[in-house]
């Protein structure tokens, strides 16, 4: 639906795909880091959560207002030239009377804002909690009581997990002598996202002639035109650096 990633890292690496989207769980640096970081992730906004947990990165042809956030999520209103919807970035707390505070946010805002299952909603993240055993390998069996309450809150909230390419366990303890693995990073979405997922992508395709090819290539030709007149200025550069400009903020008005 959204070319993004939710990345939970320890530390900042590189990314060689382009992402419009872009979210660090835990990324264990100073904030001073945060320019340098959006230029090497080719982001132009940022946002971070309370505790400055969760970062979130974004760039044209997206924008975003903030709705709501707290000490385990983000959520934000993503708007772009075809779709607009809610999204969630997602850091629970390792401790379960954590957790069930923020599940029971999570249920509360939608009681206070109906209207939020009434569109496209996104979550995503490190939820910290499996949803049934088969889920962890190792280690101590889940508390039942801490599987129950997740799921009680994606029921409550009308959630669907899709299903994922990825492999069936997304954390590991690292610890050859005592390993553990867990599936706990995971994506939600509601029957709304789920219902327009197809729609979304016919107007996108046959109506909008594909929003975002049109933005990568007029992106690339201005950065082009960029590096032409820095080697050598020309009118002639100038003017078709304006043409290039122009047609790109007419794409993403």
């Amino acid at each position: 639906m959204i070319p993004s990633i939710i990345w939970n890292c320890r530390g900042i690496g590189n990314l060689k795909t382009q992402f419009y989207i872009a979210s660090l769980i835990e990324p264990m640096i100073s904030s001073d880091r945060i320019q340098p970081l959006l230029r090497q992730l080719g982001m132009d906004h940022f946002h971070s959560n309370l505790t400055n947990h969760i970062w979130l990165f974004w760039t044209r042809p997206y924008s975003m207002e903030l709705l709501v956030e707290g000490s385990q999520h983000i959520t934000m209103m993503i708007r772009d030239l075809t779709q607009e919807f809610t999204f969630s970035v997602i850091y629970a707390s390792h401790r379960s009377e954590e957790r069930e505070t923020l599940w029971a946010d999570l249920v509360q805002y939608v009681r206070d804002y109906p209207t939020l299952v009434e569109s496209p909603w996104y979550l995503a993240g490190d939820f910290n909690c499996v949803r049934n055993t088969s889920e962890r390998q190792g280690g101590r069996i889940p508390r039942a009581r801490n599987m129950e309450m997740f799921n009680d809150c994606i029921f409550l909230l009308s959630l669907i997990e899709p299903p994922t390419s990825s492999e069936a366990w997304t954390w590991s303890n690292n610890r050859e002598d005592a390993l553990i693995y867990e599936r706990i990073n995971r994506c939600f979405i509601n029957s709304i996202t789920m219902n327009l997922k197809l729609h979304f992508k016919w107007w996108n395709r046959h109506i909008y002639g594909n929003v975002h090819t049109q933005v990568d290539a007029l992106q690339k030709e201005l950065a082009e035109v960029e590096r032409l007149l820095q080697a050598r200025y020309s009118d002639a550069t100038w003017k078709r650096r304006s043409r290039v400009s122009n047609q790109l903020d007419e794409v993403v008005r």
